[in-house]
């Protein structure tokens, strides 16, 4: 059991797996939560994993949330309307989160939204240390925040499991992309 939830979770949710499918993954974990053969103490981690997953589906509307800028002003992600925003959550101590704003940044074509109003891009910190968030750079026309009381993470209001993680958002804020690559 727990080494076909393993594999399970391997190719279907693991975001290097060619045959990631956050669909497919969530049918698994119902089948394991709903099935009266398998144990209760069994059903923890992929109940939760499964309530966790249900969030912000493709085609829902994103949670909304408060984040502070690094001049202490408080915002709200439905504060910022584009055609597209782009989400992006990471942590101020992680290579693959510097390594993914150089590549966004490096894209010509989100470069060009950006310029032209058609795309905001808000970046979310997730780190307890203001300071190591204070240090972090973003590029220009960026939205650049904090969540100072880490509510995202403590309320699991997005799947955070690993960093970084982006978020593709229409204009009405539905989520066309959810942990997504470049």
């Amino acid at each position: 059991f727990y080494r076909m939830l393993q594999l399970t979770e391997l190719y279907l949710y693991d975001v290097a797996s060619p045959q990631r499918n956050e669909e497919l993954y969530i049918e698994a974990l119902e089948t394991i939560a709903y099935d009266a053969t398998i144990e209760d103490i069994d059903k923890l981690a992929p109940t939760r994993q499964l309530e966790l997953l249900k969030r912000n589906r493709v085609g829902d509307i994103a949670t909304d949330f408060a984040f502070v800028d690094k001049y202490g002003t408080q915002h709200r992600l439905s504060e910022y309307r584009a055609e597209y925003v782009l989400l992006l959550f990471g942590s101020a101590e992680c290579e693959e989160c510097k390594l993914l704003k150089r590549a966004i940044d490096a894209n010509t074509r989100l470069w060009m939204m950006l310029r032209r109003g058609a795309l905001a891009i808000v970046a979310i910190t997730l780190t307890e240390d203001k300071s190591a968030w204070l240090q972090t750079t973003t590029p220009d026309r960026w939205v650049e925040g904090w969540d100072s009381e880490q509510i995202l993470e403590r309320e699991a209001l997005y799947d955070l499991t690993t960093k970084p993680r982006l978020y593709l958002l229409d204009a009405e804020h539905r989520v066309v992309l959810k942990n997504t690559t470049p």
